[in-house]
């Protein structure tokens, strides 16, 4: 007997026990439960009259998708290996739910989630810069910082400018970056100036600082 099924015979024995004359304490003390549960659930089936309304609600949600979305998410992730990303399953399936409850619908089969791929990341951001997207209207985007749009540019300039894979996700999708094309925009009123990528973000160490002050012998031989 599960959870609700014993509610529901405590429940009727209530009623019970109280149609055969009992007091609300022997009643209590018979069933293990408080004197105001007895009051509370006699004075449902006196207002009511029969006994599904003794019967406790469910607090379970409703399932959000329908079994054709759970299919689909599960073709997808299987036939792509790129769409096990939750994020773009949901923009490639054009689900209505959260990230979380693709998630749970995959590790319900047993599919773990993968981050993004990197490469895919440069290629989302190396797209939107050609679109003409300034620094900090690709990171508002992508949600990601100004610095580690930056970082992503000094990337895919280093790796020889040339992209591995097309973005699955955001306006770029679709677009293919030119490798000849200058992905840094003339330097106008326009365009911010790009902020200098951190340490931590580039990868490498700040350069040491120029020593500009002159010394003695100097400023004699500048006079």
């Amino acid at each position: 007997m599960n959870r609700r099924d014993r509610a529901l015979t405590v429940r009727g024995n209530i009623v019970l026990l109280r149609r055969q004359g009992h007091t609300i304490r022997h009643i209590a003390d018979e069933l293990g439960v408080s004197t105001n549960t007895v009051q509370r659930w006699i004075k449902r089936h006196e207002d009511s009259g029969i006994l599904t309304n003794l019967i406790p609600k469910s607090n379970s949600r409703s399932r959000v998708t329908t079994p054709e979305e759970d299919a689909a998410i599960l073709q997808a992730a299987r036939e792509e290996d790129t769409f096990k990303n939750a994020s773009a399953l949901k923009q490639h399936l054009n689900l209505q739910v959260s990230e979380c409850t693709i998630r749970r619908r995959l590790k319900d089969r047993g599919l773990q989630c993968q981050p993004p791929d990197m490469e895919q990341l440069i290629a989302e951001t190396v797209v939107l810069r050609e679109q003409g997207l300034s620094f900090r209207a690709i990171a508002k985007e992508l949600n990601v910082s100004k610095t580690c749009v930056v970082w992503r540019i000094q990337r895919f300039q280093e790796n020889g400018g040339q992209l591995k894979y097309l973005p699955k996700r955001g306006r770029g999708r679709g677009r293919v970056a030119s490798a000849s094309e200058d992905l840094d925009p003339p330097d106008t009123a326009e365009h911010e100036e790009a902020p200098s990528p951190s340490p931590s973000a580039a990868g490498g160490r700040k350069a040491p600082r120029r020593n500009t002050r002159l010394s003695g012998s100097h400023r004699e031989a500048s006079s």
